[in-house]
């Protein structure tokens, strides 16, 4: 509680600097009936027009990291398409041993995603945490590029599975970074561009696959991707515990969007304002227990591990399945995975409904596994390919909101002390499911054939939408 009383009196202190720096200029000139008719109607319009001249300091420090996402998946998706036929074709591996390599990947970020979350909440360790990360990851994706045999991809697999967390480090950057009103907005738009990544990566790749050697070229060229990464997070990218320059513009930003006055209401105390703002990450714990907070928790960890299951079943068996039921040939098949995930970047930023009703971060979330759910259970039995593809456009749809209400929702619980451990874990819970859908797809389809793993995805959308919690945090803050 101390701490809370220190922090709400420096915000206190910042917010009357930041006032003291809008008062307007007296109006020399004027007639002296004037001066008093002209200075009250002009100050909160001069308010505003240094709001929203302080509110382009924001932009560069969130495009950076935007930036880094689209690095990051565009190298991810030159590659990851390709792996499965380079090992049964190229290095002899069965059918089996692909899948399991492709289970190690997911195996070793279950467990490594929890402790690299909790290192970057350590003060002064995120972007050393991140820089560490892209390096190593470049080092896998180098080892994959030379490796000859399944021992020596299994070896690059394992590199990657303990140090890619590039997504889940970003996030965390862009989550104690951004102002609490605009976060959800905020992670839409990250991941949207890091999801252009992997419409435009797939196109690149088949070019150059096609040459002699082309996977290998394919992995090193994803590795000097890496190291570029790298090297933008070291030079560029202030730390949000230590950093300056464009961290503090987005910070001075903040503080002059909350302590600007409508027109129509220009004289609220301080104390006012400390409680009647939205700070990054709210504080509810006077309206709602650390049991209850606790609980909703672990159901919004639930959520998403099922909700990645039925994702990654449908993903998993989509190309199969539209060869097997659609008798759609590879050129058509990759040009409905592109549109699908085309749509699903390109609606990333409709979170920002996020800001209506009074309970959008529920709302949400259930819209969108009951969305998935139905798409799910319409795709088992589409009975042309139109049908298919509005299903998988609706469906990736669901995906990219859900995924940004899932995780405004399990920031929320966390605090600002514990968004990286809380994103770390989600990523493991998201591994879990990496994990566990490639088995559960591939009997499911040596049962019930190409539409089964649709079925099964259905299923657990199903089960996600039941468990959702339906309503938001019992202490939501409230708007000035």
């Amino acid at each position: 509680m101390s701490a809370r009383r220190h922090q709400a009196a420096r915000e206190v202190r910042v917010r009357r600097r930041a006032l003291r720096a809008l008062d307007p200029p007296p109006l020399s000139g004027l007639p002296t009936g004037t001066m008093s008719a002209a200075h009250p109607r002009s100050r909160p319009r001069e308010a505003v027009s240094r709001v929203r001249r302080a509110a382009h300091a924001v932009p560069p420090l969130f495009a950076l990291i935007n930036s880094i996402g689209f690095l990051d998946l565009f190298g991810v998706s030159l590659v990851v398409p390709l792996l499965h036929h380079h090992l049964t074709t190229q290095l002899g591996a069965s059918h089996l041993v692909a899948g399991l390599l492709g289970s190690v990947y997911g195996f070793l970020q279950l467990f490594s995603s929890p402790i690299v979350g909790r290192w970057s909440d350590v003060p002064g360790c995120r972007r050393r945490c991140l820089v560490l990360c892209l390096l190593s990851s470049a080092t896998g994706y180098f080892i994959q590029g030379l490796a000859s045999s399944p021992v020596g991809m299994s070896i690059a697999r394992a590199v990657l599975g303990v140090s890619k967390h590039t997504q889940s480090l970003s996030r965390g950057l862009l989550s104690v970074s951004a102002p609490g009103e605009r976060r959800p907005v905020l992670l839409g738009r990250f991941n949207a561009v890091s999801g252009l990544g992997f419409v435009v990566g797939p196109a690149c790749a088949g070019l150059i696959a096609e040459q002699p050697g082309g996977f290998a070229a394919l992995s090193f060229l994803c590795a000097a991707l890496f190291l570029i990464n790298a090297g933008i997070v070291y030079l560029f990218l202030p730390d949000p515990e230590t950093g300056q320059g464009v961290q503090t513009s987005a910070k001075a930003a903040k503080h002059l969007a909350e302590t600007a006055l409508p027109h129509d209401a220009p004289a609220r105390r301080d104390d006012d304002q400390v409680h009647g703002t939205e700070t990054p990450f709210p504080d509810d714990d006077e309206e709602e227990n650390p049991s209850q907070r606790a609980s909703r928790g672990r159901c919004l960890h639930a959520v998403r591990f099922l909700m990645s299951c039925a994702y990654l079943l449908h993903h998993g068996a989509f190309a199969s399945w539209l060869r097997t039921r659609h008798d759609a040939p590879p050129r058509l098949v990759g040009a409905l995975v592109s549109l699908s995930a085309a749509a699903g970047a390109a609606t990333s930023s409709l979170a920002r409904v996020y800001d209506a009703g009074p309970s959008p971060e529920a709302t949400l979330r259930v819209t969108c596994a009951a969305a998935a759910t139905a798409m799910l259970a319409l795709a088992t039995g589409a009975a042309g390919l139109p049908g298919a593809a509005a299903c998988a456009v609706v469906l990736s749809v669901s995906s990219a909101v859900g995924r940004v209400v899932l995780t405004e929702g399990q920031l929320r619980v966390a605090g600002a002390g514990g968004a990286g451990a809380t994103l770390g874990l989600g990523q493991a819970v998201t591994s879990a499911a990496r994990v566990l859908a490639p088995a559960l797809g591939g009997a499911a389809q040596h049962r019930g054939g190409a539409a089964a793993p649709a079925a099964l995805g259905a299923a657990c959308a199903l089960v996600a939408t039941a468990v959702t919690p339906s309503r938001a945090p019992a202490g939501k803050v409230k708007r000035s």
